[in-house]
Formats: structure tokens, sequence, C-alpha cells
């Protein structure tokens, strides 16, 4: 279905996300099937399909739940000035942008919510979102994929991620496993966090850029395991941690990062965080807690370039939980930093003694 000229062409923006609504509502299929194997039950419509979206403003919020629906538009030409609420499986948002005021709950938003709102398979590719308090949220879903995708100046988290797998321990009560994959994306300004993953597991966050987020460019806590690779994560003055873990309940990975901390003027710190001309606080370019089960931080790069008067912000790795001999860490670069690595013990700009450059 492609809602062109002249299908919208006397709507109003007012009026433009209503016929968008009308097409997506009649998505719905008139049939059950039960092909046995993969199980579908006989009492499940099968419908969906594809809309394509011209270039313009479409004002309104956007309800998808009829499964296998893709909407897809013309990137930053087509504009969804309103939420969209994704609440069904092998869905598809392609090449949409969607602005949201700060004081909206969220831009995006994909979420399970029953057994005939099943959120699986759904797939994000080439959408961007600009405001909101959350700019994507994802709320107990499994198998999604965010990809070629950025998220921008939110109030509170860039993308945030929830219950995608029940707590650690305890009987299933929502999806049993989940496999979320951050590829090629962007996480820009937020007030508070890039990406905070609370309750889920085998999650990959792989070549992605983070820039100017407040607290934390990337937070995990809970996660049954996660693999950071080859992104890009860039400090922000008196940050918390670029990237924090705690309460991890499966090993990580940490690989072929670069984290650079490129904050300096002449009200800045020492390169080991000690106040010099100002009061700033460190940055630690990494901080793990209570996460025993261990993990590898390999083959990164962590930067910090000098101000004018030759201070910064200065980086610091911290991994101060017990059980902290699970944690190796190989073959980073230093230039120059420092590092707190095992129990709070304290090495200078030169790699420590369990690194084997």
């Amino acid at each position: 279905m492609y809602l062109g000229s002249p299908a919208i062409a006397n709507v109003s923006l007012q009026e433009s996300s209503a016929v968008v609504q009308k097409a997506l509502d009649a998505l719905a299929a008139t049939q059950s099937v039960n092909f046995g194997y993969p199980p579908i039950a006989p009492s499940q419509s099968l419908g969906g399909g594809r809309i394509e979206l011209p270039k313009g403003v479409f004002k309104g919020d956007l309800y998808i739940g009829n499964r296998n629906t893709e909407l897809v538009g013309h990137g930053e030409g087509t504009i969804i000035d309103g939420s969209i609420f994704v609440n069904a499986g092998q869905c598809r948002l392609r090449r949409l942008t969607v602005v949201r005021p700060l004081t909206s709950p969220y831009c995006i938003k994909l979420s399970w919510t029953g057994a005939a709102n099943k959120a699986d398979r759904i797939v994000l590719d080439g959408v961007s979102t600009y405001g909101g308090d959350t700019g994507l949220l994802i709320d107990a879903t499994i198998l999604t994929t965010v990809k070629h995708s950025y998220f921008l100046f939110p109030q509170t988290y860039a993308c945030r991620v929830q219950r995608t797998v029940p707590p650690y321990g305890s009987p299933s009560v929502q999806p049993t496993n989940t496999t979320l994959k951050f590829l090629d994306c962007g996480f820009q300004g937020s007030q508070d966090k890039g990406i905070y993953i609370t309750q889920s597991g085998n999650t990959s966050i792989r070549d992605c850029n983070f820039e100017s987020n407040t607290t934390h460019d990337i937070h995990c806590d809970g996660v049954e395991g996660v693999t950071i690779q080859g992104c890009n994560i860039e400090d922000y003055i008196d940050k918390a941690a670029m990237l924090q873990l705690t309460n991890m309940t499966a090993p990580c990975s940490i690989l072929g990062n670069w984290f650079s901390s490129g904050y300096g003027d002449t009200a800045g710190t020492d390169m080991y965080g000690n106040p010099a001309f100002g009061t700033h606080s460190p940055t630690r370019a990494i901080l793990i807690q209570n996460s025993a089960a261990g993990g590898i931080i390999l083959a990164n790069r962590f930067l910090k370039q000098k101000g004018a008067n030759g201070n910064g912000t200065g980086i610091t790795n911290d991994v101060s939980d017990v059980g902290s001999a699970r944690w190796i860490s190989r073959q980073n670069q230093y230039s120059p930093a420092t590092l707190t690595y095992r129990n709070l013990q304290t090495g200078g700009d030169t790699p420590p003694n369990q690194e084997t450059n």
C-alpha cells in the first residue's frame, strides 16, 4: 500500500496521521491458518503488509498492532510528529524520523503486552528520533535488531531496554530469551544516559557512536552478558563512567573500542583526576561493580586529549567488585590514562601488570 500522491494530496497535517493509522489498522487478516510447524495457533490471524509514506510531516501518534507490518519512509524527509508504538511481532520500521518534545514519554516504543501482542523479531533500520524523555523504549521484547539508526537529544535516555528476560534465577513469567542487537547506531546528547539496559540478556552493541551523554554512554545493570565491540565512546565533563557494568550475571566482552576524553580548559583536572586550576571531576572510562561473572577487556584504546593548559578530565578504569580476578585485561593502549584495575589497586600511565602489550 502506497500512501503517496494523490492519496494524501488534500490531507492537512493534522489529519495525515489518521490516514496512516487507518491504513495500519486495515492490515489485519480476515483468515486464520495453522501450519503446524512453526506453530501458529488456529485463532491467530496472519495480517500485515507494507505501507510506504511520502516525504512530509505526519502529526499524531501511530499504533502498530498487526504482525508482519512494515512502515517505510524517506529518511529525514518523512517526519512523524508523534510517537510510534509497536505492539506486534515481525514488524519493520525503516527510514523514518520521529520528533517529540522532551515532555513526551518516548518517541518509539516496542512492547510485548500479552499473547495477542507478542513483540518479537522487530527490526528498526535507518530510523532517527529527536527529543522525547526516551528516544527508543524496548520493553519485554525478544529478538530485536536496531541498525543504522540515531537517537538524539532526549531528556533522559537515548535508548532504554527493560524486562526482556525474567529476573535472574526466577521462574519464567515473560519471554525466556532474547537476542538484542545494536549495529552502527548513534546515541547522542542525552541529559542522562545513551543506552540503559536492565533485565536483559545476550546483548550486542557493535560499531556504534556515543557522544555528549551526561552521566553514562552505556549502562548495563543485571544483564546476562553483553558484547561491546568497535564503538566510539566520547567523554562528557564530570561523567560517572562512559561504560558501567553492574550486577552482570554472565561473562562480558569489551573489545576494540575507542574511549576518548576530549574535554580540557583552564578549569580542568590533571591527567590523574586531581584538581588543577579548577574542580572538575575525573571521568572513568569503564566502571565495573558486583559482576563476578567476569569478562575480557581486550584491544581497546583509552585516550585523553589535553586542554590548553595541559589538563583535562582524565580517564580511569575501575573494577571494584569481589571476584574481579575473573576479569582479564589484555592488549589495551593508554595514552595517557589512569587505571584502577584490580580491587582499587592504582597504576599510572603504564599498563598494569596484568596486561601484555
